[in-house]
């Protein structure tokens, strides 16, 4: 998901109230933060149980989960 700009003030217009439209576009952001975050659990919880002998190749592969979802744009 890119970065997208949002005019304040076009947003103010709808809503009334500068304020109101904060608390939206901030609900907003932690829908967005919490579905993603879901994402990463998702294809993390795939490592949990293993035996530690396979720890070093799975830990590679979880970094390297974890370095994709870091480089999305926020």
């Amino acid at each position: 998901m890119a970065i997208k700009t949002t005019n304040v003030e076009k947003l103010q217009e709808v809503t009334g109230n500068v304020y109101e439209a904060i608390v939206i576009l901030s609900k907003r952001a932690r829908q967005i933060a919490a579905r993603e975050k879901m994402e990463l659990d998702e294809k993390l919880k795939y490592f949990e149980g293993f035996e530690d002998e396979d720890e070093f190749t799975f830990n590679e592969e979880q970094e390297r989960i974890s370095k994709e979802f870091e480089k999305r744009p926020h």
